[in-house]
């Protein structure tokens, strides 16, 4: 229920965990797709795969993993800001 709730509409979300099972089979292989991760109940993380193909499932990713993506990118700049105004600070105080 968990991997289901990541998922939009039409798709057919599997954890990692499965889609290691089904790699074994070539037939499903390039029906998987790997999202990354995925945040549920309590804060726990799950590795999600979509399973898709011409006639099944959603090829879009998620909007919960596309927010999630989106977050994820805006703290990663927001850190590297905060390292080069600390750099800058620095630089400036020792030429001072």
């Amino acid at each position: 229920q968990r991997v289901m709730d990541c998922g939009d509409a039409g798709h057919i979300l599997v954890s990692k965990h499965v889609a290691e099972d089904f790699e074994h089979y070539a037939r499903w292989r390039p029906y998987l797709h790997e999202l990354g991760e995925c945040e549920v109940k309590h804060g726990a993380r799950i590795s999600l795969v979509n399973l898709y193909g011409d006639s099944i499932g959603n090829a879009d990713v998620p909007g919960k993993i596309r927010q999630a993506k989106r977050e994820q990118a805006r703290a990663s700049r927001d850190g590297r800001k905060r390292i080069l105004v600390a750099t800058s600070i620095m630089a400036a105080a020792v030429l001072g």
